[in-house]
């Protein structure tokens, strides 16, 4: 089950940043099957070259172990290409999607203003904490702590809480998603729940990434459909327009 919660925290970190570019697809179903299908080949490729490698290598960190391999047989320069590239396309998604994010903040920043910032802040932070001495694998469970239990409540929120209808405008109504001062405390009180269930779970060994997404979705759902009666007067008149 440990296991296990590596291989849903690598594709449910890539999550957010889907929006960023999906946005740009013709209709909700090239939108769904293009990511769908783009990141299950990619993904299924990525872990069976990595369990090769690992096999193969018999080492812990096979990518350290292919990449030494490959410049003792004289391939430094491929070597190099491989490290440059894995790590200037991750990158670029990384800071494009900071960019996007920043502009539900400051709508003014702009795109272009917004990678330059973003990837000098990167820069930074990776030169202070370059001597960090943590693993991927640590990496991977901050992940956990934020994403699943996040992504619980985004899901329980679009299907179930709003029946898959968004309003862009009550984002700046007064009242509307039950937003208090910029802040909407049932959603964030459930991701904590839920990040603590994912930090027990990998306490007690028996996985945090599953028990955490589902804990943060109940709680949401169970909390929001209390509220249902304060519904905003727009969206109701929407989803029984609908019905």
């Amino acid at each position: 089950m440990l296991g296990l919660d590596y291989m849903i925290i690598m594709p449910i970190s890539w999550l957010a940043l889907v929006c960023d570019y999906s946005r740009y697809a013709k209709n909700d179903s090239s939108s769904f099957w293009g990511t769908w299908v783009g990141y299950f080949i990619i993904s299924s490729w990525m872990y069976f070259i990595g369990l090769s490698a690992a096999l193969a290598t018999k080492s812990p960190t096979p990518e350290s172990m292919v990449l030494e391999v490959m410049v003792s047989f004289g391939l430094m320069v491929p070597a190099m290409i491989i490290v440059l590239f894995s790590t200037f396309t991750t990158t670029f998604l990384d800071i494009y999607s900071t960019s996007i994010s920043a502009l539900n903040i400051y709508s003014k920043l702009g795109e272009k203003k917004g990678v330059i910032l973003g990837g000098a802040l990167g820069t930074i932070i990776a030169l202070i904490f370059v001597g960090y001495p943590g693993t991927y694998a640590h990496f991977l469970e901050i992940i956990g702590y934020i994403f699943c239990p996040l992504f619980g409540i985004v899901l329980t929120d679009y299907f179930f809480t709003r029946k898959r209808i968004l309003l862009p405008d009550e984002l700046f109504t007064r009242g509307a998603y039950w937003y208090t001062k910029g802040v909407h405390w049932i959603a964030f009180i459930s991701w904590c729940a839920g990040a603590v269930v994912f930090w027990l779970g990998r306490y007690l060994q028996i996985g945090g990434a599953i028990p955490s997404f589902l804990v943060a979705a109940f709680i949401y759902l169970i909390v929001t459909e209390g509220f249902r009666g304060k519904q905003h007067p727009v969206e109701k008149e929407v989803q029984e327009t609908l019905i």
